[in-house]
């Protein structure tokens, strides 16, 4: 009788232990990595890549705060920082654009004056344009996105 409540036990951890592998993927993801068309970006500490949006923007979390990557297929960086300008002015905003080096890496900062958790990043790499972006912006957006790249 102890045999068969035994199994019935170690049966039941098992299941719970595949459920939550199921549930919770970025618990079993030991990647440190994403790839977006061939091109990789390194997670920082505690994210994993999550969903892509309705846009096809990948979700980089870690489950509080979310960063977005969006990808162009050409290296006219300046035409995206014109229109996001462009964008934002039609909303009433503010927009300026600071020039940041990381690692013999071009990064354009795009920082919304009218609300600082919102921040855009613009970068080219491997012949295409990057927009990585975030309405959670805080102290350590920097330095998450230099991690990234």
């Amino acid at each position: 009788m102890k045999f068969k409540y035994l199994i019935i036990i170690l049966v039941v951890i098992l299941l719970l232990s595949v459920i939550s592998f199921i549930v919770f993927p970025q618990i079993s993801n030991n990647e440190n990595t994403v790839n977006i068309n061939g091109t990789t970006f390194h997670l920082p500490e505690g994210y994993y890549e999550g969903s892509t949006n309705y846009l096809g923007n990948v979700n980089i979390t870690n489950g509080i705060n979310s960063i977005f990557i969006s990808e162009y297929n050409d290296i006219n960086i300046a035409n995206h920082i014109k229109d996001y300008k462009e964008f934002i002015k039609k909303q009433n905003q503010t927009v300026i654009i600071k020039e940041i080096k990381n690692n013999n890496l071009t990064i354009y900062k795009a920082e919304n004056q009218n609300s600082s958790e919102i921040v855009h990043y613009f970068l080219v790499k491997n012949s295409k344009t990057y927009d990585i972006y975030t309405w959670d912006g805080n102290k350590n957006t920097d330095k998450l996105i230099f991690e990234l790249v």
